[in-house]
């Protein structure tokens, strides 16, 4: 069944942050059955929908250990068979608003740091250590994640008649 996922990385908006959880075989598997029975397909995305919330409050927790701004833009959403915990605002870095400093805490591409300016003055920027949140919550729930996602395929294969 849906032994690995990959947690990667999605979009590129400097402003946000998010992790897509993704099986290329369940997408397939999901494709066929759409076009096939869309209930089927309904039942198969529930079972992503319902693993959103715990997700979501765990992702927050831990960035709201180091930041009072990004917890509430957490959020989680299932598109297709392909669940994405992102955070993050589209608003840009402007004097006394940090903007999309989501996407700073949670990027290990800068060795554990990153750069921004400090109360959104370009000319002033300082080095910061970054607190990864999306990652560690998905590598955590890894177990509950197979689980919904055995369950999803169980559901195609139920519905098939398999």
């Amino acid at each position: 069944m849906a032994q690995q996922f990959t947690a990667r990385k999605f979009g590129n908006s400097k402003a946000s942050s998010s992790i897509a959880i993704d099986t290329r075989e369940l997408q397939n598997l999901g494709k066929a059955l759409k076009k096939v029975d869309k209930e089927i397909y309904k039942k198969m995305q529930s079972h992503l929908r319902d693993i959103r919330q715990p997700l979501i409050a765990e992702a927050k927790e831990r960035a709201g250990r180091f930041s009072k701004s990004i917890p509430p833009t957490i959020k989680a959403s299932v598109s297709g068979l392909t669940l994405k915990l992102k955070s993050g605002s589209q608003t840009p870095v402007t004097k006394g608003h940090m903007g999309g400093a989501a996407a700073g805490m949670e990027d290990a591409r800068n060795r554990g740091f990153f750069k921004h300016p400090v109360f959104g003055d370009k000319s002033s920027w300082v080095k910061q250590k970054s607190h990864p949140y999306l990652r560690p919550t998905i590598e955590a729930n890894t177990p509950m994640i197979v689980r919904a996602m055995d369950k999803a395929i169980d559901e195609g294969f139920k519905g098939l008649g398999i």
